[in-house]
């Protein structure tokens, strides 16, 4: 069970990779510059600092399985919405930041779920092994 969770956890966090470099990728083909790759990162992870927290609260008070699957499915569903405005030719402007930004909403409370689901099915005395492997892969 382990195994699967951390190579489903490592998946999870390699896709989020991609999204956020391929965001920077297509705004500075269309023109944007290293300032404005820092601030769609900015945007994209600034929702990590106000609900990071909210999202361990609602880790604790509901189903650690449910948030985890709405919150990959509405990440997915921004990423197909932002690869269809991407072949419309969605210019660098408003839109693209309104994406990292809505994007960064149910990416925030992915990590300390993860955390709190390993308390789900592992064992007391590999608790503190489990959680530091999951939190190797939150920053990895």
């Amino acid at each position: 069970m382990m195994a699967s969770f951390y190579l489903s956890s490592a998946a999870a966090y390699f896709a989020h990779a991609i999204f956020a470099y391929s965001l920077i990728i297509y705004a500075q083909s269309r023109g944007g510059g290293a300032s404005q790759s820092g601030q769609l990162l900015a945007t994209m992870y600034g929702p990590m600092l106000v609900l990071g927290l909210y999202g361990g609260m609602l880790a604790d008070r509901y189903s650690r399985k449910a948030i985890l699957l709405t919150s990959h499915l509405l990440a997915a569903a921004v990423t197909a919405v932002f690869a269809y405005a991407i072949s419309k030719a969605l210019g660098v402007g408003v839109a693209l930041f309104a994406f990292a930004g809505v994007y960064g909403v149910p990416v925030s409370v992915m990590a300390a779920t993860r955390l709190a689901f390993v308390g789900n099915f592992a064992e007391a005395r590999a608790l503190e092994r489990c959680t530091t492997i999951v939190k190797v892969l939150n920053v990895m």
